[in-house]
């Protein structure tokens, strides 16, 4: 095509437009991938904004739309691209869109890297208002997602469709990657997962270009939250506005201090999801005494740790510059920590979890108190990061408990911190597998206790399906890290007290589901599978949302004789019998 292009931009168009999507095609397809298919087989008129962090499959996607589309349309669709390390003015971009449209006919554009532009909100509001509203298929791609939310904030409202890639989900994430030649499991999600790249070996040169941009180690994964999370916030404000819209973060910029803080922000989250979680074992005493397993350590050990577990503690958060005053570590105020974990929910690095805190399982103790209260916690949706990093946090403690001499050998320590790292990661991609698919008039939220030991229980996940709103339903999930279907993790679930709890607060409890490493077995309490389970979700979400009413996973033994009035939340919770043995239940 004879047509002269601004400085920066490449253009796809005819023969070479098809030769380059033709390994594209060949290609597994994202679930996302029918939403494009819809916007570009029904008519136009509005852009089609498809956005997400680096290596989630955003390019690849659009070119096997193009390589579906019939010759007769074809003809009239160009495919643009911008370049990352110029400096490109949004003006002459959109006049060569112009050019296009009424010299060539073009019909159909898709712009790669356009976030890339100066003054990216102010040209997707001229794409609006020009060719998307004269009827043509306008498909904006952009790895700096926060420009998009800028723009659909600021100035497309009610113009836009949009496709968000950055969250891809156990099932689709292993259907993806199976022509690797590698068996993938729940273990590599928990690694690897976030990106369409495993081990750092690129598995389709169309699909991974920077192998550095995998989570294989420290260093790799410091990259991509540089790259991909730090940068684009810093690139999508620095370039909109004349960067009038750093706001609070503005003196962070100018110094050149905005991307690092914003890396360790990330980072911080994620070592006291681990530290959280070692600290009980390694440093308090108690959580021995709570897991009923005292046993495993010697008096002498025991000693060591009741007598050396602050002075552990301050040295653990000094290695990893942690401490409740946040600011003070990362020299930024708390309007700046404010804004930033605001943008990292916005491009989809963070996602809330809900969480449910109940009172007592003993109703008299309960009587006055409310139902519950209302929490928040963290996920993050590429679990790689978060895998590696909470990893590079328990090397640190293993240092620290080296250093003191510490009675706790390396093996030991280093199987607990797998074990922790794993267990708080399948939890989490538990909970979000089922947010994803959660059906409107249904919610999830984990379900934690603030009660005196012997009164509490524990659920990681609780389903509440609300769509009959006079028989609201309830499922309930416990996740495990554990191969074994024996011990602990039932007793929450056989707990009539807790049961009756839950079903006075949100609605009769009707399936009961421990996800874990073993086969599955449908007992009263259904054990299932890890992988199994993720994996049906793509499948199947209904059934995954309550099991044990499903053909799949209904229980072939009886139930407990007390289930059906403690489920009931017309029985009054007074009448829920003690769970055996309660007088000494942990909080689990």
């Amino acid at each position: 095509m004879d047509i002269e292009l601004p400085d920066g931009i490449e253009m796809l168009y005819g023969d070479r437009l098809l030769a380059d999507v033709e390994e594209a095609a060949r290609l597994p397809r994202r679930d996302c991938f029918a939403s494009l298919k819809r916007y570009l087989g029904r008519p136009a008129g509005k852009l089609m904004l498809l956005n997400g962090l680096r290596r989630t499959g955003k390019t690849v996607m659009a070119k096997q739309a193009i390589a579906e589309l019939p010759d007769s349309k074809l003809e009239s669709t160009v495919f643009l691209k911008a370049s990352q390390d110029l400096v490109i003015p949004h003006r002459p971009v959109y006049d060569l869109v112009e050019e296009l449209y009424f010299d060539k006919k073009i019909r159909t554009f898709f712009i790669d890297e356009c976030t890339a532009l100066l003054e990216f909100p102010a040209w997707s509001k001229m794409m609006a208002d020009g060719p998307a509203a004269r009827g043509c298929h306008v498909v904006l791609l952009g790895t700096d997602s926060l420009s998009m939310w800028i723009a659909e904030r600021e100035l497309l409202e009610g113009r836009y469709n949009e496709i968000r890639t950055t969250r891809i989900p156990f099932h689709e994430w292993k259907r993806l990657l199976k022509g690797s030649g590698v068996h993938l499991d729940v273990k590599d999600y928990i690694r690897y997962g976030g990106i369409l790249d495993f081990d750092g070996v690129p598995t389709e040169t169309a699909l991974i270009a920077e192998a550095r941009n995998s989570f294989r180690d420290p260093s790799s994964i410091a990259w991509y939250i540089h790259s991909s999370i730090a940068l684009n916030i810093q690139n999508s404000l620095a370039r909109h506005a004349a960067g009038r819209d750093f706001g609070p973060l503005r003196m962070l910029w100018e110094s050149g201090r905005l991307t690092e803080a914003i890396a360790r922000i990330v980072q911080d989250q994620n070592h006291r999801i681990a530290l959280n979680e070692l600290y009980v074992p390694y440093v308090l005493g108690d959580y021995y005494v709570a897991r009923n397993v005292a046993r495993e350590l010697s008096d002498g050990v025991k000693k060591y740790f009741k007598n050396n577990g602050e002075s552990l503690k301050k040295q653990i958060n000094v290695r990893l510059c942690i401490s409740n005053n946040q600011e003070e570590i990362l020299q930024i105020t708390k309007k700046e920590v404010s804004l930033i974990l605001r943008y990292l929910s916005r491009i989809d690095v963070f996602r809330n979890a809900d969480v449910r805190v109940m009172p007592s399982t003993v109703p008299e103790k309960r009587r006055d108190q409310l139902l519950y209260e209302e929490s928040v916690r963290t996920l993050q949706t590429q679990p790689g990061i978060r895998a590696g990093q909470m990893n590079l946090a328990c090397g640190v403690v293993w240092e620290v408990l080296k250093i003191n001499q510490a009675p706790v050998s390396k093996e030991d320590f280093l199987k607990k911190a797998e074990a922790t790292v794993q267990g708080q990661m399948l939890e989490d991609i538990v909970f979000a597998d089922l947010q994803d698919v959660l059906p409107k008039d249904c919610r999830i939220f984990k379900l934690a206790w603030d009660a005196d030991p012997g009164e509490t229980a524990e659920f990681d996940c609780a389903v509440v399906d609300e769509r009959d709103p006079g028989n609201p339903r309830v499922s309930l999930f416990e996740v495990k890290h554990t191969a074994s279907s024996r011990g602990g993790p039932e007793k929450h679930m056989k707990n009539p007290r807790a049961i009756a709890q839950v079903a006075e607060a949100f609605g009769r409890v009707e399936s009961r589901t421990i996800v874990y490493s073993g086969p599955t077995e449908r007992r009263a309490v259904l054990w299932v599978n890890a992988g199994e389970f993720l994996e049906s979700i793509g499948r199947d979400p209904e059934e995954c949302l309550f099991p044990q009413l499903s053909a799949r996973w209904s229980p072939q033994v009886p139930f407990e004789p007390w289930l059906a009035s403690a489920a009931d939340p017309a029985c009054p919770a007074e009448e829920a019998p003690a769970p055996p043995g309660s007088e000494a239940m942990g909080t689990g």
